[in-house]
């Protein structure tokens, strides 16, 4: 009897090779959301001015201490008087002088008794004078500080007694908290979707949540980040939010089809990009890269895929694109 030939196993392979995997998916069908660019940043200050004194003089009183509220024209501080207000009565006594005596020379002049030249004389003299009382007045109203809008006096730089030398120098910085900004970058792949006017949520660490719009957007990228700075206005009533929070930011942009997908379902392709495997009608793997628009708290909310698509969800770390597959019962 002859001799069996022995089995290399060729018949074997081929029949494993043709048995397709089994893989576990999940159907996913894409749902209208709002796609938003959620961001982090500061809060500063709408307004912030640093006074400056406009004439010499010893610091007679301050009437406002660091972190008092002013309204507009209120004196912060005043400088010592000295003979100021001499020299501004004298002014405003030679200007009452000098208007009556060019009504008089006026009337002289109606009736006869007064040269053209002596009236005109007069009107000179009053238009000097009133130029020298302006001049004075000037001078006088520079030893009051005033707040120059409604805000918070911040800091003060110097204290009853000091003596300033030199107009110029700085005495107080006083900050505008009626309005607040919530200043962030934004990566350049994300700013095509904004725009001046969009309302934006702003949210600090502390819970303190509010509606503002976005009032700036930078027009030139920084050089190293690559990123642009975006200004989000709030009204800030209340007064609860202060210059140098941490905030989020969250821009709503426009509606979008998306999918909700539990992270343990993403992959890498063979580049190292992150995406999905999905089944074909043909029961090929196929693999989208995504985009992540927003989390949640069931999931994320992505783009990429087509909108109705079977997501492999187990076995997927097996399989290449065009391998055949079967969805495991």
């Amino acid at each position: 009897m002859a001799n069996k030939p022995e089995d290399d196993g060729t018949k074997t392979v081929e029949k494993t090779a043709s048995i397709a995997p089994k893989v576990g998916i999940t159907k996913s069908e894409a749902k209208n959301i709002l796609q938003e660019v959620q961001l982090y940043g500061t809060t500063m200050s709408y307004r912030k001015v640093n006074i400056k004194s406009q004439t010499h003089g010893k610091v007679e009183k301050i009437s406002v201490l660091e972190g008092g509220r002013v309204k507009e024209g209120d004196i912060i501080l005043s400088l010592e008087v000295e003979d100021r207000k001499k020299i501004l009565q004298s002014a405003e006594a030679l200007l009452a002088q000098r208007r009556l005596e060019y009504n008089v020379a006026k009337s002289l002049k109606n009736s006869g008794h007064q040269s053209k030249t002596k009236l005109s004389e007069s009107y000179a003299n009053l238009q000097s004078a009133v130029a020298n009382l302006y001049k004075t007045q000037t001078a006088y109203d520079e030893i009051f500080i005033k707040a120059p809008f409604n805000g918070i006096v911040q800091e003060l730089y110097v204290e009853e007694g000091d003596y300033l030398h030199q107009s110029g120098e700085q005495v107080a910085t006083v900050i505008d908290d009626s309005k607040i900004l919530a200043v962030a970058r934004i990566p350049e792949n994300k700013i095509a979707g904004i725009k001046i006017g969009n309302n934006a949520t702003i949210k600090t660490v502390s819970g303190i949540e509010t509606v503002g719009f976005v009032s700036y957007i930078s027009k030139v990228a920084d050089a190293t980040t690559r990123t642009f700075r975006v200004e989000v206005e709030i009204v800030n009533n209340g007064y609860d939010f202060f210059e140098g929070m941490t905030t989020g930011i969250i821009i709503p942009v426009k509606q979008i089809n998306a999918h909700l997908i539990k992270p343990s379902f993403f992959t890498l392709d063979e580049s190292g990009e992150i995406g999905l495997k999905t089944l074909s009608h043909e029961s090929r793997v196929e693999f989208y890269p995504i985009n992540i628009i927003k989390e949640s708290k069931e999931g994320m909310w992505i783009t990429g895929i087509p909108d109705n698509t079977k997501i492999i969800t187990a076995g997927q770390e097996f399989l290449r694109v065009g391998d055949k597959a079967v969805v495991a019962e």
